[in-house]
């Protein structure tokens, strides 16, 4: 009698994240790679995973990913496979056909397994597997995150900044009159702030802060000879990340921060985390001074959409002592 190790140690859930960041992060040329040929022509708006069960005539399922394009009116279903040939459960085949959808696999399928109207898109194995080296520190810490005591893995814990101007102090204002107890926050649709959000974990600090540049400006001022930038801070709020990137597919939440009530694929601030605020100072009007490189980040950050902006650990106690200590603008 034979006795060997488990050589399945990764996950079907693991491509799923990969395409999701690919559609999402990557450049136009790159991300139509990962689509059908028909579906290229078109302008990919928002990907939602893990979307809400449909029902078939062969009974009710829930796909991978929707894929929502402007100028489509549905979204379009994907279902993400190792083996393309696995594509076998009747739900999920009616399901792909019914949506006019996708099955995105590392090979494609032998001609006798071919489901009829459903495409094929064939994951580079290369590109898969270069995407999880560079994630796999990430993705272990998540997963020990889960599984584990926090106490364990606070060494892992990073820091982040999240500045705000402008409407994003409107709104997050009107966030914290109402939900104070259990805050949250949203960012745009946009690549830059998206792709920091996905790094987000469970334990993670972040710190908002509401700032200011010179009178009339509506970013802050680009770091001068030495790298260093001088703001106001008019108010700020510190504490841990209680759960990381998600969507909110209701109506009521999804909207919180739009103008008016949109559908999921035409909404500007989808990507959400909630927090938990454990230090705050408002109507402080702090005078902060910067140096690189965290000047650089913070700018980046703030003419990026209000993209959250990782900084070290030193970095990060640095500014809070600061806040927490520092002299008004007077």
């Amino acid at each position: 009698m034979f006795r060997g190790i488990n050589r399945v140690t990764l996950e079907e859930r693991l491509l799923h994240r990969f395409l999701l960041e690919k559609l999402y992060l990557s450049d136009k040329k790159t991300r139509r790679g990962f689509l059908p040929k028909r579906l290229r022509k078109y302008t990919l708006n928002l990907v939602i995973p893990e979307p809400k069960n449909r029902t078939t005539s062969s009974g009710s399922t829930r796909l991978d990913l929707d894929l929502f394009f402007r100028s489509i009116q549905h979204p379009i279903p994907a279902e993400v496979k190792w083996d393309a040939n696995d594509l076998k459960n009747s739900a999920q085949k009616r399901a792909l056909q019914k949506g006019k959808g996708f099955c995105a696999a590392l090979n494609l399928p032998l001609d006798k397994n071919r489901v009829k109207g459903v495409d094929y898109v064939r994951i580079p194995y290369e590109d898969f597997k270069r995407w999880f080296l560079q994630r796999a520190p990430l993705l272990v810490d998540e997963t020990v995150q889960i599984k584990v005591d926090q106490e364990t893995t606070v060494r892992h814990r990073d820091y982040w900044i999240i500045p705000l101007r402008g409407t994003s102090i409107l709104n997050f204002k009107k966030m914290m009159d109402r939900y104070s107890k259990k805050p949250f926050w949203a960012f745009q649709n946009k690549p830059y702030p998206l792709e920091r959000v996905f790094r987000m974990k469970k334990g993670d600090r972040c710190l908002f802060l509401q700032v200011r540049g010179k009178p009339g400006q509506i970013r802050l001022p680009p770091p001068g000879q030495e790298g260093r930038i001088r703001f106001l801070v008019d108010a700020w709020y510190e504490g841990e990340i209680t759960q990381p990137y998600h969507m909110r597919l209701d109506k009521t939440w999804g909207n919180f921060f739009e103008k008016r009530s949109r559908p999921i694929s035409g909404r500007r601030w989808p990507h959400f985390i909630r927090m938990r605020f454990d230090e705050s100072e408002e109507a402080c009007e702090k005078n902060i001074l910067v140096s690189r490189p965290l000047s650089m980040s913070l700018t980046q950050a703030v003419n990026h959409f209000h993209a959250p902006c990782d900084v070290s650990a030193q970095e990060y106690g640095q500014l809070l002592q600061q806040l927490r200590h520092g002299n008004g603008s007077k």
